[in-house]
């Protein structure tokens, strides 16, 4: 199988192949729509089918078919609240039934459906107690009940069950 490696800095995604050493580029080209949206990689998930989905600093969601080389560009846009919640990707998971889960800087979490091509999109309501706590989402993992765990800047650890469709939260008590 191939290595992939995402540069934060902005030199885009390579492709190691560990048998020859080569390496694949994909870059971010402004002046070209089929490539990445942001050469500033923050995040890197492969798929079930092995798509590789390609989260960004500033440029939101890219999805690599490593077959065709095609990129499908997932952005937000405050018009579309299918949208995906901020183009600040702070974590990517696919979980059991295929859904892949975004955090974002600043805009929640994001759930995207493979299916129809939209997000549900979960942010933080004060005065909802089961809303998410913080909109800033740095790490997303599930366990093997199918509970969903994410991790934010200043909210601690929050809890979603997806059958309950609400969340619950875990802080640091300094006491």
């Amino acid at each position: 199988g191939y290595i992939w490696l995402g540069m934060g800095e902005g030199d885009g995604l390579s492709r190691l192949n560990p048998e020859t050493g080569d390496f694949t580029p994909y870059q971010h080209n402004s002046q070209d729509s089929s490539t990445l949206t942001s050469g500033a990689i923050w995040h890197l998930a492969e798929d079930r089918n092995g798509n590789i989905w390609v989260g960004t600093m500033g440029g939101g969601l890219d999805r690599l078919d490593p077959k065709t080389g095609i990129i499908q560009h997932h952005v937000h846009d405050p018009d579309d609240p299918q949208s995906l919640a901020n183009n600040n990707i702070g974590g990517i998971l696919e979980d059991r039934d295929g859904n892949i889960w975004i955090g974002t800087g600043r805009g929640g979490l994001s759930l995207f459906d493979p299916e129809s091509h939209a997000f549900i999109n979960y942010q933080n309501d004060p005065n909802d107690l089961e809303s998410i706590n913080d909109n800033y989402i740095y790490s997303i993992y599930e366990d093997r009940s199918g509970i969903i765990w994410i991790g934010t800047n200043s909210g601690g650890i929050n809890y979603f069950n997806p059958s309950m469709n609400a969340f619950e939260h875990y802080k640091n008590d300094p006491r």
